[in-house]
């Protein structure tokens, strides 16, 4: 009996050691198990319309104490992981010039850590998970364990009506109408089709 609830206690152990080694799957599997050198805040996932851009708002913030923001910063895109060592095509847009496969912009300050990104003319082949890359003298740091999920559809989002519950006969009513656009360039067109009431 002893010997089994020693196996079953050092079972136990093994078992809690494995789920704390491995529990953040995530960050094991993009930034090798290592602490992230860049943390940015944007949407998990965003989706956009094929044929229309994307704004995606973005902020950055370094997590080393030798980041130096005087000197020239650029910002990277990576489209399907950070190894580009490995695989240099993952590299889709670089702001120094290098390289602009998809033709994005950053429209944010880098110098204000701001990395919000517009990106044009969104086709189904840009659905994938993309991460953003700061590189600023000696320093260059990935935020390998915050991607971004972009997701393209063909159809437009539902417009969302909003009818006040309160209505009465012979009084004016304000009916709202809103569509979800993630591109600021193309606001969506909402059309109103009024039709007259019958009378019974």
């Amino acid at each position: 009996m002893k010997v089994y609830q020693s196996l079953t206690e050092n079972m136990l152990t093994v078992n809690m050691l494995l789920s704390v080694f491995f529990l953040p799957g995530a960050l094991a599997d993009n930034c090798g198990g290592l602490t992230p050198a860049l943390r940015i805040t944007t949407p998990n996932i965003m989706e956009a319309l094929t044929g229309s851009c994307l704004q995606i708002p973005c902020t950055y913030e370094p997590e080393v104490p030798e980041y130096d923001s005087s000197k020239t910063i650029y910002g990277v895109w990576l489209k399907g992981g950070v190894n580009f060592g490995d695989n240099p095509s993952l590299v889709i847009f670089n702001s120094s010039g290098s390289i602009n496969k998809y033709s994005p912009n950053i429209t944010g300050n880098l110098k204000e850590k701001n990395c919000t990104t517009l990106f044009p003319d969104l086709q189904t082949s840009h659905a994938e998970k993309y991460y953003f890359r700061v590189e600023k003298g000696d320093y260059k740091g990935t935020a390998c364990a915050d991607p971004l999920q972009i997701k393209v559809k063909d159809s437009p989002w539902s417009p969302s009506i909003n009818v006040p519950s309160d209505l009465k006969e012979h009084q004016s009513v304000t009916v709202t109408c809103s569509a979800f656009t993630p591109c600021p360039h193309s606001p969506p067109e909402l059309t109103w089709t009024l039709q007259q009431d019958s009378v019974n």
